[in-house]
């Protein structure tokens, strides 16, 4: 095989793995949808359903995650053996990658710990606490309907599709925190993380940990609703 056609079979693979991570990612965002909901109508049964399809949901992310690293690991190792002339091997470094990356991991504690999956239990945690931070959380920074953010820290204007970053709980409106995003790759040579906008937060923002927060929509129209009813009293 020659090397043009190696890269771009790496290439290829590591694009169809990211488009799947793509897709249940969305999944994600449905279950953790329908886990809100029945933690409302206090459907126990459903809700233990849908947090062992979330973990499942979560496995199946790390497992992509650690193919796509282990393809990457081989693609520069692939370049290494161009620039010093050596035979090409593509099967071997992957495999040792692979298998370093799944002996050196712990599965459980790499889905409990899992952006996505923590913020699928602050979730359902907020149901019935809405202004407590889950048991974990004390440390962290994240916004809670107690200081409910009534405008994107970006344009200082009211929400009109917030988005949530699943790594502190901070919002932002769609178009502002993407255009936001862009120009910080720019600036950072193609970085896809950039700090959080929100002063003195010390997380981090990307395209992958921001989703639109259709429950927070919800209680901002809600809010809005309120206000305009007391105000024809």
């Amino acid at each position: 095989m020659s090397l043009a056609i190696a890269f771009n079979e790496i290439d290829a693979s590591i694009k169809r793995n990211k488009a799947l991570l793509s897709e249940i990612g969305t999944v994600q965002t449905y279950s953790q949808e329908g886990g809100v909901t029945a933690e409302e109508l206090k459907m126990q049964d459903e809700i233990k359903l849908i947090n062992e399809d979330m973990r499942s949901y979560i496995e199946m992310e790390i497992r992509i995650n650690r193919h796509i690293k282990a393809m990457e690991e081989l693609r520069r190792s692939l370049q290494r053996g161009r620039n010093n002339q050596e035979e090409i091997v593509l099967l071997q470094p992957f495999k040792n990658q692979l298998e370093a990356l799944e002996k050196s991991a712990d599965l459980e504690k790499e889905i409990d710990e899992n952006n996505r999956y923590k913020e699928y239990k602050r979730k359902i945690w907020s149901v019935n606490h809405p202004n407590q931070a889950m048991p974990g959380d004390e440390d962290e920074v994240i916004a809670t309907t107690s200081e409910i953010q009534k405008e994107c820290p970006i344009t200082k204007k009211p929400f009109e599709t917030p988005m949530k970053n699943s790594n502190c709980g901070h919002h932002y409106e769609d178009y502002a925190i993407r255009d936001y995003l862009k120009q910080h790759s720019k600036k950072g040579r193609g970085r896809s993380e950039a700090p959080c906008p929100v002063a003195g937060c010390r997380k981090s923002v990307s395209v992958n940990s921001i989703e639109h927060d259709k429950a927070f929509e919800r209680e901002l129209k809600k809010q809005m609703r309120s206000k305009f009813e007391t105000q024809e009293e």
